[in-house]
């Protein structure tokens, strides 16, 4: 302890393997002693002669450093009473998320249209002791119903049939309805759609937005226009319409491109003739722009067109990923030179062949951006075998999970999660 501050300890490498038994007193034991450690070194005293405030404070400051993953405050939670009442204080809970930032990867939701339950399911992508079962997140629909996005821990479906947005919480299971705003003619038609949650609490971090107030982001189009509307939760309320105008005749909104909320912004992929660009709906300025593509960083071709995604930059302005010949490109845009003018540079380029095992058949239609992790960095499912990997173009590193994918459309989710007590089934590992 240096000048009263106390520095969190990691707590090293969280067990995974060996059964159940070796997971919980092998690797539970583990932390109890390095925070017993923890506590004679950096107070001078051993830890039965610290005051509990101390103590408390200590222990805190070192469960802060533990993985923000399902299995990791349950478990610490299973060493002693006083722990699990730390772990469960909604002030640590709050700081625990501070110190994390974002909320961790658990998974994709996909549209099960054939399978018994039918509607939407989930589907885990961490190793065990993390999995959680797959049915703790399924939700039964009518046909017609859409996925359109999941961002700060809550899901926005289309219910066409309903004329309604549905706001699904998949860890409370809160499940609100928003009517379709009005439209003015027959011709208006709702593409595309976000949700964002906009606290104000300071410190607040995204991921465990459970009762907090959100918003959700109408994109439509008619035959002039494109056009959008913001509805608000606090209100219940739909806010005035805000439009662009359509250039040119042939222009539509890609069907199988990832869309992309890049902060205020939704951003889209448009089919203008033979190219693409971006549609960026800025719905804080309640303004919409179309930007356009290089001709260089992309090929249109309707088979293909989920090899593109718009991606946020370190500092909150618009790049592209793109898929091509096997290796993943770059794409960032400048700011404006103030003639409202701004171009593109291609600054990172990934070899994929040389980090990947993909055989000698692959050519770019075996590849698909699934969307964004935690960190923005984009996420790539092979569709030969299945195997999901996120690519980090700066360091030019890949991680590839052991959960495969099969073909449907999948839709990244993250949020802080802490199952309940249950360690039958959630703490289940796998026999060595």
């Amino acid at each position: 302890m240096r000048d009263g501050q106390v520095t969190a300890v990691a707590l090293g490498p969280w067990r995974k393997d060996g059964p159940r038994t070796r997971a919980r007193q092998g690797g539970l034991h583990q932390i109890r002693k390095r925070v017993e450690l923890y506590l004679v070194e950096t107070t001078g005293l051993a830890a039965p002669l610290a005051s509990p405030l101390e103590i408390g404070n200590l222990l805190a400051q070192s469960l802060h450093c533990l993985p923000a993953l399902p299995s990791s405050l349950l478990r610490a939670s299973l060493i002693h009473k006083s722990w699990g009442g730390v772990v469960s204080d909604p002030r640590f809970l709050r700081e625990f998320r501070a110190h994390h930032r974002r909320p961790p990867l658990l998974g994709f939701f996909y549209h099960d249209f054939w399978g018994t339950l039918g509607g939407i399911r989930f589907t885990l992508i961490l190793d065990p002791p993390d999995r959680i079962p797959d049915s703790r997140f399924s939700l039964r629909l009518a046909m017609g119903c859409r996925i359109l996005r999941c961002h700060h821990g809550r899901v926005l479906i289309s219910d066409r049939c309903d004329r309604s947005f549905l706001v699904w919480d998949p860890i409370t299971g809160d499940l609100r309805h928003v009517p379709f705003p009005p439209t003015s003619n027959s011709n208006m038609a709702f593409v595309d759609g976000g949700i964002a949650c906009v606290s104000t609490e300071q410190g607040h971090v995204h991921g465990a937005c459970h009762s907090d107030p959100f918003k959700v982001i109408a994109v439509g189009e008619d035959r002039d226009r494109y056009f959008a509307r913001v509805y608000s939760a606090e209100t219940g309320a739909w806010g005035d319409l805000f439009s662009i105008v359509r250039p040119v005749t042939f222009m539509i909104v890609c069907p199988t491109c990832p869309t992309t909320m890049l902060g205020n912004s939704i951003c889209m992929l448009l089919i203008i003739e033979e190219k693409l660009a971006v549609l960026e709906v800025d719905w804080i300025r309640q303004e919409i722009a179309i930007v356009d593509i290089p001709s260089d960083a992309f090929v249109l071709d309707p088979f293909i067109s989920d090899h593109i995604m718009a991606t946020p930059t370190d500092a909150g302005g618009l790049s592209l990923v793109v898929i091509k010949d096997c290796s993943v490109h770059v794409w960032k845009r400048a700011s404006s030179n103030g003639d409202g003018d701004a171009g593109w540079t291609l600054v990172h380029t990934v070899e994929l062949g040389n980090l990947l095992s993909l055989g000698p058949t692959n050519n770019p239609l075996t590849l698909k951006i699934l969307g964004l992790d935690e960190d923005d960095n984009a996420m790539y499912r092979s569709k030969d075998t299945g195997a999901v990997f996120i690519v980090t173009p700066q360091s030019k590193k890949i991680k590839q999970f052991t959960r495969k994918l099969s073909y449907y459309d999948y839709y990244p989710f993250a949020s802080f999660y802490t199952p309940p007590q249950v360690p039958g089934i959630y703490l289940q590992c796998p026999d060595a």
